[in-house]
């Protein structure tokens, strides 16, 4: 999966495919926590269509509502909430997420997991594989997951 371009007009939730069909998934929303509950939704939906075991599919929710809840909380934390980009694949044996702001990249201050900062160590411990690039205008955070 190549990291995607910024979406234009991502001014409300928006789905770029059918769950029912194909191998990939794409969601793009406005950065904002009401967006949430319908994104993990969504992917859930998608999961279930491409028969991902429970377990598998409940680590790639949590996971993928840790990203986002990254991005909106981060990568838009001094200006207007922008696009953040949801995309899935799925392959025979795994299926790979990344979730894309377009903000502003801020390098984290403190311990994680004094008060908060949990979200990246909690999505690596339940990936296969995690790579987190800045850059370009962008932050994407890939995680795949085996099963």
């Amino acid at each position: 999966m190549a990291p995607p371009s910024p979406p234009e007009g991502a001014d409300s939730a928006q789905v770029a495919d059918d769950p029912d069909t194909g191998t990939e998934l794409t969601v793009r929303v406005v950065a904002l926590a009401e967006h949430l509950p319908g994104v993990r939704a969504r992917l859930s939906r998608w999961l279930r269509a491409r028969q991902i075991p429970e377990r598998v599919s409940d680590d790639i929710v949590l996971a993928a509502d840790e990203a986002l809840t990254n991005a909106i909380m981060h990568g838009y934390q001094d200006t207007e909430p922008g696009p953040v980009l949801l995309t899935a694949a799925a392959a025979d044996d795994a299926v790979t997420i990344q979730v894309t702001d377009f903000g502003t990249w801020k390098t984290p201050e403190g311990d994680a997991g004094t008060t908060r900062g949990w979200g990246l160590p909690l999505i690596e411990s339940l990936a296969r594989e995690l790579r987190l690039d800045r850059g370009a205008g962008r932050t994407t955070l890939t995680a795949e997951f085996g099963f």
